[in-house]
Protein backbone atom coordinates (compact mmCIF):
# COMPACT_ATOMS: atom_id res chain seq x y z
CA UNK A 1 0.00 0.00 0.00
CA UNK A 2 1.36 2.95 -0.75
CA UNK A 3 1.50 6.22 1.26
CA UNK A 4 -0.80 8.01 -1.20
CA UNK A 5 -3.45 5.92 -0.60
CA UNK A 6 -5.82 7.38 1.70
CA UNK A 7 -6.82 4.52 4.10
CA UNK A 8 -9.56 4.87 6.52
CA UNK A 9 -9.87 2.17 9.42
CA UNK A 10 -13.04 1.71 11.64
CA UNK A 11 -12.41 0.39 15.13
CA UNK A 12 -15.89 -0.38 16.54
CA UNK A 13 -14.02 -0.89 20.29
CA UNK A 14 -16.29 -3.59 22.14
CA UNK A 15 -19.28 -3.37 20.20
CA UNK A 16 -21.26 -4.95 17.81
CA UNK A 17 -23.19 -7.94 17.27
CA UNK A 18 -23.18 -10.50 13.85
CA UNK A 19 -26.29 -8.78 13.03
CA UNK A 20 -24.80 -5.36 12.76
CA UNK A 21 -22.33 -6.95 11.04
CA UNK A 22 -24.81 -8.44 8.23
CA UNK A 23 -26.25 -4.98 7.97
CA UNK A 24 -23.60 -2.89 8.09
CA UNK A 25 -21.37 -4.59 5.82
CA UNK A 26 -24.34 -4.90 3.18
CA UNK A 27 -24.80 -1.08 3.38
CA UNK A 28 -20.71 -0.47 2.25
CA UNK A 29 -20.94 -3.02 -0.27
CA UNK A 30 -23.75 -1.58 -1.84
CA UNK A 31 -22.50 1.65 -2.19
CA UNK A 32 -19.31 0.90 -3.12
CA UNK A 33 -18.81 3.88 -5.48
CA UNK A 34 -18.89 6.30 -2.61
CA UNK A 35 -15.22 4.83 -1.32
CA UNK A 36 -14.02 4.23 -4.55
CA UNK A 37 -9.96 5.48 -4.28
CA UNK A 38 -9.47 4.83 -0.85
CA UNK A 39 -8.38 1.61 1.63
CA UNK A 40 -11.27 0.82 4.15
CA UNK A 41 -10.60 -1.43 6.82
CA UNK A 42 -13.25 -2.28 9.61
CA UNK A 43 -11.52 -3.92 13.06
CA UNK A 44 -14.83 -6.07 15.02
CA UNK A 45 -13.90 -7.74 18.12
CA UNK A 46 -12.24 -11.08 18.28
CA UNK A 47 -15.75 -12.59 18.39
CA UNK A 48 -17.18 -10.91 15.04
CA UNK A 49 -13.87 -11.84 13.05
CA UNK A 50 -15.50 -14.88 11.09
CA UNK A 51 -18.61 -13.20 10.34
CA UNK A 52 -16.70 -10.15 9.22
CA UNK A 53 -14.74 -12.02 6.93
CA UNK A 54 -17.47 -14.16 5.72
CA UNK A 55 -19.19 -10.91 4.74
CA UNK A 56 -15.92 -8.76 3.45
CA UNK A 57 -15.01 -12.13 1.33
CA UNK A 58 -14.35 -10.73 -2.55
CA UNK A 59 -15.12 -7.18 -1.86
CA UNK A 60 -12.75 -4.30 -1.57
CA UNK A 61 -12.90 -3.94 2.34
CA UNK A 62 -10.16 -5.37 4.45
CA UNK A 63 -10.76 -7.30 7.81
CA UNK A 64 -8.78 -5.37 11.04
CA UNK A 65 -8.24 -6.89 14.49
CA UNK A 66 -7.98 -4.16 17.45
CA UNK A 67 -5.12 -6.26 19.23
CA UNK A 68 -2.67 -9.56 18.68
CA UNK A 69 -0.52 -11.23 21.57
CA UNK A 70 2.74 -10.51 22.14
CA UNK A 71 3.45 -14.47 21.82
CA UNK A 72 2.89 -16.28 19.44
CA UNK A 73 1.33 -19.47 21.00
CA UNK A 74 1.61 -21.02 24.25
CA UNK A 75 0.21 -20.68 27.76
CA UNK A 76 -1.23 -17.42 27.64
CA UNK A 77 -5.03 -17.26 28.31
CA UNK A 78 -7.18 -15.38 26.69
CA UNK A 79 -4.58 -14.38 24.41
CA UNK A 80 -4.98 -14.13 20.20
CA UNK A 81 -1.91 -15.28 18.05
CA UNK A 82 -0.91 -13.44 15.33
CA UNK A 83 -0.99 -16.99 13.12
CA UNK A 84 -4.40 -17.08 14.63
CA UNK A 85 -5.07 -13.58 13.06
CA UNK A 86 -3.91 -13.96 9.70
CA UNK A 87 -5.56 -17.60 9.22
CA UNK A 88 -9.06 -16.07 9.40
CA UNK A 89 -8.07 -13.63 6.58
CA UNK A 90 -6.83 -10.49 8.73
CA UNK A 91 -5.03 -8.18 7.14
CA UNK A 92 -4.35 -5.31 9.39
CA UNK A 93 -3.95 -4.95 12.75
CA UNK A 94 -4.09 -2.02 15.59
CA UNK A 95 -1.32 -2.52 18.26
CA UNK A 96 -0.79 0.22 21.06
CA UNK A 97 -4.11 1.80 20.86
CA UNK A 98 -4.40 4.56 24.19
CA UNK A 99 -7.30 2.26 25.95
CA UNK A 100 -5.16 -0.83 25.85
CA UNK A 101 -2.05 1.21 27.06
CA UNK A 102 -3.80 3.30 29.61
CA UNK A 103 -6.33 0.26 30.82
CA UNK A 104 -4.27 -2.79 30.01
CA UNK A 105 -0.49 -1.69 31.19
CA UNK A 106 0.69 -1.91 27.76
CA UNK A 107 4.08 -0.70 27.50
CA UNK A 108 6.70 0.41 24.67
CA UNK A 109 8.12 -3.06 24.86
CA UNK A 110 5.13 -5.47 24.75
CA UNK A 111 4.02 -3.04 21.89
CA UNK A 112 7.40 -3.22 20.20
CA UNK A 113 7.00 -6.90 20.64
CA UNK A 114 3.19 -6.89 19.17
CA UNK A 115 4.67 -5.44 16.25
CA UNK A 116 7.08 -7.89 15.43
CA UNK A 117 4.42 -11.11 15.91
CA UNK A 118 2.12 -9.16 13.39
CA UNK A 119 5.06 -8.44 10.65
CA UNK A 120 5.79 -12.44 11.37
CA UNK A 121 3.15 -13.68 9.26
CA UNK A 122 2.45 -10.94 7.13
CA UNK A 123 -0.35 -8.66 8.81
CA UNK A 124 0.38 -5.02 8.64
CA UNK A 125 0.74 -3.13 12.13
CA UNK A 126 -1.62 -0.22 12.55
CA UNK A 127 1.01 1.51 15.76
CA UNK A 128 -0.71 4.42 17.63
CA UNK A 129 1.25 6.79 19.13
CA UNK A 130 0.08 10.05 21.54
CA UNK A 131 0.04 12.13 24.19
CA UNK A 132 -1.78 12.91 27.40
CA UNK A 133 -3.35 16.07 28.21
CA UNK A 134 -1.05 17.17 30.69
CA UNK A 135 1.87 15.88 28.18
CA UNK A 136 0.77 18.91 25.99
CA UNK A 137 0.22 20.98 28.49
CA UNK A 138 3.71 20.84 29.17
CA UNK A 139 4.63 21.03 26.07
CA UNK A 140 6.01 17.33 25.19
CA UNK A 141 3.38 16.28 22.81
CA UNK A 142 6.86 15.71 20.32
CA UNK A 143 9.09 14.49 22.82
CA UNK A 144 6.21 11.66 23.89
CA UNK A 145 5.36 10.67 20.70
CA UNK A 146 8.86 10.47 19.25
CA UNK A 147 9.69 7.90 22.19
CA UNK A 148 6.95 5.69 21.52
CA UNK A 149 7.98 5.73 18.36
CA UNK A 150 11.75 5.08 18.91
CA UNK A 151 11.05 1.59 20.82
CA UNK A 152 9.51 0.28 18.17
CA UNK A 153 12.04 1.43 15.19
CA UNK A 154 14.77 0.19 17.79
CA UNK A 155 13.09 -3.23 18.22
CA UNK A 156 12.56 -4.15 14.78
CA UNK A 157 15.17 -1.77 12.50
CA UNK A 158 14.11 0.86 9.93
CA UNK A 159 14.09 -1.60 7.29
CA UNK A 160 10.88 -3.41 8.74
CA UNK A 161 9.61 0.09 10.57
CA UNK A 162 8.97 1.56 6.91
CA UNK A 163 6.20 -1.41 6.40
CA UNK A 164 4.16 0.09 9.40
CA UNK A 165 1.20 2.38 9.28
CA UNK A 166 1.50 5.11 12.05
CA UNK A 167 -1.81 6.66 13.87
CA UNK A 168 -1.51 9.94 15.57
CA UNK A 169 -3.86 9.58 18.30
CA UNK A 170 -3.96 12.40 20.85
CA UNK A 171 -5.21 10.83 23.96
CA UNK A 172 -6.91 13.45 25.02
CA UNK A 173 -9.00 13.85 22.19
CA UNK A 174 -10.01 10.18 22.41
CA UNK A 175 -13.94 10.18 22.81
CA UNK A 176 -13.91 13.32 23.64
CA UNK A 177 -15.91 14.95 21.17
CA UNK A 178 -12.93 17.69 21.12
CA UNK A 179 -10.63 16.84 18.11
CA UNK A 180 -7.23 18.38 17.85
CA UNK A 181 -7.04 21.40 15.50
CA UNK A 182 -5.54 21.48 12.40
CA UNK A 183 -2.46 23.29 13.42
CA UNK A 184 -1.65 20.70 16.10
CA UNK A 185 -2.28 17.72 14.04
CA UNK A 186 0.18 19.41 11.30
CA UNK A 187 2.17 20.35 14.15
CA UNK A 188 3.39 16.44 15.14
CA UNK A 189 2.71 14.96 12.31
CA UNK A 190 5.28 17.13 10.11
CA UNK A 191 7.65 16.47 13.08
CA UNK A 192 7.35 12.65 12.60
CA UNK A 193 7.59 12.47 9.07
CA UNK A 194 10.64 14.67 9.30
CA UNK A 195 12.40 12.44 12.05
CA UNK A 196 11.41 9.30 9.67
CA UNK A 197 13.03 10.53 6.70
CA UNK A 198 16.07 11.53 8.07
CA UNK A 199 16.28 7.55 8.73
CA UNK A 200 15.12 7.70 4.96
CA UNK A 201 11.69 6.11 6.63
CA UNK A 202 8.66 6.69 4.28
CA UNK A 203 5.70 5.51 5.88
CA UNK A 204 1.44 6.36 6.03
CA UNK A 205 0.42 8.41 8.83
CA UNK A 206 -3.02 8.43 10.34
CA UNK A 207 -4.89 10.83 12.59
CA UNK A 208 -7.46 9.46 14.82
CA UNK A 209 -9.70 11.13 17.65
CA UNK A 210 -12.89 12.28 17.81
CA UNK A 211 -13.08 11.87 13.90
CA UNK A 212 -16.68 11.98 12.47
CA UNK A 213 -18.32 12.38 8.87
CA UNK A 214 -18.17 16.41 9.47
CA UNK A 215 -14.46 16.98 10.02
CA UNK A 216 -12.97 14.05 7.91
CA UNK A 217 -12.22 15.88 4.68
CA UNK A 218 -10.35 18.64 6.40
CA UNK A 219 -8.21 16.42 8.74
CA UNK A 220 -7.61 13.92 6.00
CA UNK A 221 -6.48 16.87 3.59
CA UNK A 222 -3.68 17.95 5.33
CA UNK A 223 -0.68 17.22 3.35
CA UNK A 224 0.89 15.06 6.11
CA UNK A 225 -2.38 12.58 6.56
CA UNK A 226 -2.55 9.69 4.99
CA UNK A 227 -5.90 8.89 6.10
CA UNK A 228 -8.45 8.26 9.44
CA UNK A 229 -8.48 6.24 12.65
CA UNK A 230 -12.06 6.25 13.30
CA UNK A 231 -13.85 4.72 16.60
CA UNK A 232 -17.71 5.54 17.68
CA UNK A 233 -18.51 7.17 14.24
CA UNK A 234 -17.46 3.61 12.52
CA UNK A 235 -20.82 1.95 14.27
CA UNK A 236 -23.14 3.27 12.18
CA UNK A 237 -23.25 2.06 9.04
CA UNK A 238 -24.52 5.44 7.34
CA UNK A 239 -22.63 8.04 9.03
CA UNK A 240 -19.10 5.64 8.14
CA UNK A 241 -20.59 5.51 4.55
CA UNK A 242 -20.35 9.22 4.40
CA UNK A 243 -16.81 9.68 6.52
CA UNK A 244 -15.65 7.70 3.90
CA UNK A 245 -17.27 9.04 1.17
CA UNK A 246 -15.96 12.73 2.54
CA UNK A 247 -12.73 10.86 3.16
CA UNK A 248 -12.39 10.36 -1.09
CA UNK A 249 -13.39 13.77 -1.69
CA UNK A 250 -10.52 15.08 0.16
CA UNK A 251 -8.16 13.07 -1.07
Amino acid sequence: MGVKSKIVIGNWKMNGSAELVESFTRTMLDNQAAYAGIRVVLCPPFTLLQAMADALEGGPILLGAQNVSEFEQGAHTGEISAPMLASMGTKMVIIGHSERRASRGENDRIIAAKVKQALSVGMLPVLCVGETAEEKARGDSGAVVWQQLSVVLHAIGSELFGQLIVAYEPIWAIGSGSTASTDDILTITTAIHAKLAQLGIQLPLLYGGSVNAGNAAQISSLPTISGLLVGGASLQAGQFLLLCSNTAKGA
